[in-house]
């Protein structure tokens, strides 16, 4: 199975920062998918840019790095391949579960194309682009309702029918 990981860092939560971060670096090691958000990137991986925390969380095990960047779109980062979007303009109510719907489609569609273990450091510039297309889209409707509200498939491709 595939293990991901979106540490979600919310530091006044935690006695420190230091704390925090020791907390993430000690699950980074198993998971094969990391999600974090741009400003979230160098406070758990010490890296000033994406390629190199990608990098540094490949040889750690980790097989795909996904990036949000909020209004500056998304990336998709894995051992062989890469791939960025846009974010879609849309009019924002509340970015509450933006970053949950975001990961959450994202890894729907690795389960509804079987993706694997095996199979998912492999996946090419072309898929990861769809993939990322597919969850800006997702969370593009959340953004716009107040609360995590999260729409459903129906929704989603009556709104964007290309993704389908």
């Amino acid at each position: 199975m595939i293990v991901c990981f979106d540490p979600n860092v919310r530091l006044p939560l935690w006695d420190s920062p230091a704390d925090c971060r020791a907390a993430i670096r000690e699950f980074l090691p198993c998971a094969d998918l990391v999600k974090l958000s741009d400003d979230e990137l160098e406070f758990v991986t010490g890296c000033r840019t994406e390629r190199e925390a990608a990098e540094q969380l490949f040889a750690g095990g980790c097989k795909l790095l996904l990036v949000t960047r909020g209004a500056e779109g998304s990336a998709a980062y894995t051992p062989g391949a890469f791939a960025e979007r846009a974010a879609l303009r849309v009019p924002v109510a509340d970015t509450t579960g933006c970053g949950d719907s975001f990961i959450g489609s994202f890894l729907y569609q690795l389960v509804r194309d079987r993706v694997t273990l095996e199979t998912l450091p492999a996946l090419a510039e072309a898929e990861l682009g769809r993939y990322l297309d597919f969850s800006a889209g997702y969370a593009s409707l959340t953004v716009q309702q107040k609360g995590a509200v999260m729409a459903t498939l129906p929704e989603l491709l009556a709104a964007y029918p290309a993704l389908a």
